[in-house]
């Protein structure tokens, strides 16, 4: 057998000992790798064994302009970048999650390639981010938060298959949006002010 290495985790020679003992010390050593952090050396804030981006302090990371997000980070949390000057990021095709305002108001922003088994973007997630042309949604992306892609420089967009959930004003008015599923009408109610442009595929 085989045990998954974790920083801080010594395992030491033990006596038998009943099964509820056993599950005890299970439960507290899930514990404490859901519980670990740690800061890099850019000041960005880890959590879970590095499964969790959590936040970028400001004052270490505010010169970075480009930024690596490691492999292996599921979810990047809300605010984790608001209003740095990163002007490119790479995100791994681990992350599934990204959360509400995490690259807002970001305005040096250009460049982004989304991960291929993301599934969520929330609100605000690239508002403000006035540099950001162009950007592919993956199609593993089934949900569009409100105001997600407010306020940038993004004119076109296609939305994959798999989006289920578009939120309020998640588009500039000026952005054309390219749907390429029929079934996807049910989505686009009045509360859409945006350009839309169906390409229906049977």
């Amino acid at each position: 057998s085989s045990i998954a290495h974790y920083p801080n985790v010594i395992v030491v020679p033990r006596k038998e000992t009943s099964e509820l003992d056993v599950l005890d010390e299970c439960i507290q050593l899930i514990n404490n790798i859901n519980e670990s952090e740690w800061t890099d050396e850019y000041g960005v804030k880890y959590a879970e064994y590095g499964r969790v981006l959590v936040k970028a302090d400001y004052p270490l990371f505010r010169d970075i302009k480009e930024y690596i997000i490691p492999k292996g980070v599921r979810m990047i949390r809300d605010h984790a970048f608001f209003n740095m000057d990163l002007a490119s990021v790479y995100i791994p095709d681990s992350v599934t999650y990204i959360g509400q305002n995490a690259f807002c108001d970001c305005k040096l922003l250009e460049e982004i390639v989304l991960p291929s088994g993301l599934e969520r973007i929330e609100v605000s997630t690239f508002r403000g981010c006035s540099l950001l042309s162009d950007i592919k949604l993956p199609e593993s992306l089934c949900h569009i938060g409100n105001l997600a892609f407010k306020h940038t420089a993004i004119r076109n967009i296609e939305l994959p298959k798999s989006v289920t959930y578009i939120g309020y004003h998640a588009f500039d008015n000026e952005t054309k949006v390219t749907i390429n599923a029929a079934e996807m009408r049910e989505l686009l109610n009045d509360s859409f002010n945006y350009k839309l442009r169906m390409e229906e595929n049977y």
